[in-house]
């Protein structure tokens, strides 16, 4: 009654199996990747070349307007470009006004600054203080936008 069927068991396999031999066998398989790599096209779009002389034209001194417009569920998958953008931008010496579009967003420029911090203290100087006026005004500016779309603004 208790008896089970024996037959082949693919867990049971691999369980048993000799790690060294997949070690080994992912060794190889790595190197021979390494030392003979695959020919992929790689394609840039006119629109990622457009943006990037763009930034890369940028003087020391030239005024750039940084708007954070996402969510913060979206920030997560944009955050590299952004970080990537605000650290150019930074040791360009460009002269960075920042403001937040959507309401929840806040806290993004913080979390920006917090990973640049080494090239922030060297040469941010008075971008704080603009940061968080123009903050707070497109908060406000935000907030007469949405009372006058929904008609509680007279």
């Amino acid at each position: 009654m208790g008896e089970t069927k024996q037959g082949f068991n693919l867990f049971k396999a691999f369980a048993d199996y000799d790690r060294r031999i997949i070690h080994a066998t992912m060794m190889i398989v790595m190197i021979i990747f390494l030392l003979l790599p695959l020919k992929l096209p790689l394609i840039v779009s006119e629109q990622t070349n457009k943006y990037y002389n763009i930034l890369n034209n940028i003087k020391p001194g030239d005024k750039v307007l940084f708007v954070f417009d996402c969510e913060p569920s979206g920030f997560q998958e944009l955050r590299s470009g952004i970080i990537a953008t605000m650290r150019m931008l930074l040791e360009r010496e460009a002269k960075i006004a920042v403001i937040i579009g959507v309401p929840e967003s806040i806290a993004l420029p913080g979390i920006v600054i917090d990973t640049l911090q080494e090239i922030w203290t060297r040469k941010a100087t008075n971008m704080v203080k603009i940061m968080s006026i123009l903050g707070m005004l497109g908060q406000m500016m935000l907030q007469f936008q949405h009372q006058r779309q929904t008609g509680s603004l007279q």
